[in-house]
């Protein structure tokens, strides 16, 4: 697999820990409040570490469900490269339509947007409706709904089809949280409708309790003969998250972007190199040092 996706965490996402995983083709800042972001300006300069990683896409994921909001944010990232090009580093938007706290959910935003649907679609579109938004892909990270009843609704199937409809190829392939908002990050993901999935013509990216390659291969047993032969054609890339976490260089049984071997020795110094060069606030110093003891 040569397309992994490093996901967005909490107290962990700062720009050192996405530098840091050199087999990994996109990663993701934090979810980030986009109203927050627009009305803050001097808290987004802080916010948003986009510096340069080497062969890496850098995605800004953004928590929202205001049209307004999303009509203004290419503009707005346009004058936040203009001012700090050292942080121009931004590929293009991810849409939170995951977060399953029970707070954001009440607002509307996060996994409140599986049963929204048209307004999830309307955020793109109103997206690439914008002015200057050439410079800008899009995409969104989205769960398979609120609850089990909710997903066995295929909200998040329905979604799949509205959204190939749109003929632009600024949308890029959907990240789909195979858990419902309800379950945790060491619930079973629901891997039995991946096939239905992988069968749409608009590509997904996978994500939900993958660490090692024996996590793939598990997933492929829920898929036909047919779609197995086609995986590769089938699905854009997998995101990996909590796996990193346990272990940072779980990745290597998984790339094949190179076969020299990462030792966590290597990973954790260039880690720390890192952190040294663009310190990060110090809520991420402290999560990142309970989680990996970098001191």
């Amino acid at each position: 697999m040569d397309n992994i996706h490093l996901a967005p965490m909490k107290n962990i996402s700062c720009w050192a820990f996405r530098n840091s995983f050199r087999h990994i083709s996109n990663s993701y800042t934090e979810m980030l409040n986009l109203n927050s972001l627009l009305h803050k300006k001097q808290k987004a300069s802080k916010l948003i570490d986009t510096y340069k990683i080497p062969n890496q896409n850098q995605w800004l994921q953004v928590l929202t469900h205001n049209l307004s909001d999303m009509n203004d944010l290419p503009n707005f990232i346009k004058e936040f490269q203009n001012k700090y090009p050292e942080k121009k580093y931004i590929y293009g938007i991810n849409l939170n339509a995951c977060c399953p706290d029970l707070g954001v959910i009440a607002a509307g935003d996060g996994a409140a947007l599986i049963k929204r649907t048209k307004r999830l679609i309307d955020l793109f579109k109103i997206f690439l409706r914008a002015s200057s938004t050439d410079f800008l892909r899009i995409s969104c990270k989205i769960r398979l709904g609120i609850n089990l009843q909710e997903m066995k609704h295929n909200k998040v199937l329905n979604f799949i089809k509205e959204l190939d409809n749109i003929d632009d190829d600024r949308i890029s392939p959907t990240i789909i949280h195979f858990r419902h908002a309800q379950q945790n990050s060491d619930s079973t993901p629901h891997w039995e409708i991946i096939e239905d999935l992988l069968n749409c013509d608009h590509k997904i990216i996978i994500n939900g309790g993958i660490g090692s390659i024996n996590d793939i291969h598990k997933i492929q047993t829920y898929l036909s003969d047919n779609v197995r032969e086609k995986w590769n054609e089938r699905l854009s890339g997998i995101m990996i998250g909590k796996a990193v976490l346990k272990n940072p260089i779980c990745i290597e049984s998984i790339s094949n972007i190179s076969k020299k071997k990462v030792s966590l020795k290597y990973w954790k110094d260039q880690f720390i190199r890192g952190l040294k060069e663009h310190p990060p606030s110090y809520r991420f110093i402290k999560e990142l040092n309970r989680t990996y003891q970098i001191d």
